[in-house]
């Protein structure tokens, strides 16, 4: 039998896995999608009933949520106006608002019960991150000495894409695509990167794990992955100018430089196929099957396609959107004056491939407003250097990267444990603030009434 503090060890670690394994274990229907990760909010959630029904719990919710309660119930009245004016169902507003109170509440309660101590929530993701980023590499290991089941999971994943990227492989881990495990490991990349190629007082991440992370993560060869590289450098050049190790540095470009020239092939035929399909789009071209078959990809092609039926849909709802979920509503009522590869497999149909795209199309400039808002108001602003709270600045810009990647490209509001990093994002500010106001002696990284 196990114990209550084993017991809750293995449920923190399989919370922390969701944005890992939350795409590997999905089926998705134009009804609704099916995700393992469902069941693991639904166990801590259960695991947890007797502090839910505290009142104390309920009490804190209410006044550290009173003005997130306000801006969501605003968001579902815009819906059901949207309802009665034919832009939205009840069906997809209620999924929406069901699934997004559930994971956003058992995601809140995962903090509450932790003290919000992010110090100790951040140690077990990046552990957790160590693991996943040596299979990784031991995939990609498997890969190029043939070892077909050391790289090949779909014998235990239910999704799992295998691609290579040159000579080699484009790991994925337990992740279900490359691209899956960037969005996961971000915030441990960005960590690893800061680690390894800046002087650090106190370095979070040890040189050797900061390089099996920073290596897994360039080895995905996702596009998106390469973005979130050149964004993290930006943001390292930017608050760490003085403090960059120039040949460490050095070292980290000329392994990225290496990777992207050795897999170009992935990125070259990623960039051809989205530019030809933006010309397509401009110029109203067609192809012929050849070209068709050697230039078009799904992925790139759906891109597209859901940027011009968002725009669209903007443009006639340009304030408020047409409601929360209702992105396929406006997919159905648009995609045949763009569809015009009748072949081709229409991809993230309900959520328009971007959480921008998402947002521009369901929320419009009041969701785009919420979002700058949200990602302004608890960025750690251009901070000075200070060991003693650069904690608080890596993990808010490794959380800021997350977001910047997700609204790039994946657009299902609470995929990827969106909420885990939106939350992280938020604590990390406030802790900084308070820090650095010198209200305690020592850094405080939890908060009891928070």
């Amino acid at each position: 039998m196990l114990n209550n503090k084993t017991f809750n060890k293995i449920v923190d670690i399989l919370f922390l896995l969701i944005p890992f394994i939350d795409f590997t274990y999905s089926f998705d229907f134009d009804f609704a999608d099916i995700r393992l990760s469902y069941l693991i909010y639904l166990l801590y959630f259960v695991a947890n009933i007797n502090l839910i029904l505290k009142k104390e719990l309920i009490y804190d919710l209410l006044k550290k949520s009173k003005y997130l309660i306000i801006i969501f119930s605003f968001i579902i009245a815009i819906s059901i106006v949207n309802i009665y004016l034919n832009n939205d169902t009840i069906f997809l507003l209620s999924k929406q608002v069901i699934i997004i109170s559930f994971v956003f509440f058992t995601t809140w309660l995962f903090f509450y019960k932790h003290k919000n101590n992010i110090h100790e929530i951040f140690n077990l993701y990046l552990n957790i991150s160590f693991v996943v980023a040596l299979i990784g590499i031991f995939q990609e290991l498997s890969y190029l000495i043939g070892f077909s089941y050391g790289y090949d999971f779909s014998y235990w994943k239910a999704k799992s894409q295998l691609s290579n990227a040159g000579i080699f492989f484009r790991v994925s881990s337990i992740a279900g695509e490359p691209s899956n495990l960037v969005y996961a490991l971000s915030l441990a990349f960005y960590t690893a990167l800061v680690c390894f190629i800046t002087k650090q007082e106190k370095p979070i991440l040890n040189i050797s794990k900061s390089i099996v992370i920073i290596l897994c993560f360039a080895l995905t060869f996702s596009l998106i992955g390469y973005i979130g590289i050149v964004i993290s450098l930006i943001f390292v050049a930017t608050i760490y100018f003085k403090r960059i190790k120039v040949v460490k540095l050095l070292i980290v470009l000329c392994l990225f430089a290496t990777l992207f020239c050795l897999g170009s092939n992935t990125f070259t035929m990623r960039i051809a196929q989205t530019s030809l399909e933006i010309q397509k789009v401009i110029n109203k071209q067609n192809l012929n099957n050849d070209q068709q078959q050697q230039w078009i990809n799904p992925s790139s092609y759906s891109i597209i396609l859901q940027a011009k039926i968002s725009f669209t849909n903007f443009k006639k709802h340009f304030l408020f959107g047409t409601g929360l979920g209702s992105h396929l509503v406006a997919f159905n009522k648009y995609y045949e004056l763009f569809h015009y590869e009748k072949e081709q497999k229409l991809l993230h149909k309900p959520d328009a491939a971007s959480l921008f795209l998402r947002l521009l199309s369901e929320l419009g400039l009041f969701g785009i407003f919420l979002i700058s808002f949200f990602l302004l108001r608890f960025n750690i602003f251009l901070p000075k250097y200070n060991s003693n709270l650069d904690f608080f600045v890596i993990l808010n810009y490794g959380c800021l990267l997350f977001i910047i990647l997700r609204l790039i490209r994946c657009g299902v509001y609470y995929a990827d444990g969106f909420f885990i990093f939106a939350l992280v994002y938020y604590y990390t500010k406030k802790f900084y603030i308070k820090n650095k106001n010198g209200q305690n002696k020592q850094n405080d990284f939890s908060d009891s009434n928070t």
